[in-house]
């Protein structure tokens, strides 16, 4: 099954892998349940947790998988911006 999710809520049941395509500035927010998060060629995973907020750096294919119970998180566009 493809889904293609431009900005909103993404729901991630336990045991399900969910792909998607990440570019640089766009951002995720937990909203619940705790999610993993790598991306093909990033060295460093992700562990979002509800309120946590990501924006990515790079851009690539992402994995995404629930740890525990069901995760949510939402993807929204936006800019990275470096301090």
């Amino acid at each position: 099954m493809n889904l293609q999710i431009e900005s909103g809520i993404v729901e991630v049941q336990p045991r399900v892998l969910v792909r998607m395509h990440v570019e640089p500035g766009l951002r995720i927010t937990g909203m619940s349940g705790t999610s993993w998060v790598t991306v093909d060629g990033d060295p460093e995973d992700l562990i979002l947790e509800p309120g946590d907020t990501h924006a990515f750096k790079h851009g690539g294919r992402a994995l995404v998988q629930a740890l525990g119970g069901p995760s949510q998180f939402t993807r929204e566009d936006g800019i990275v911006v470096e301090s």
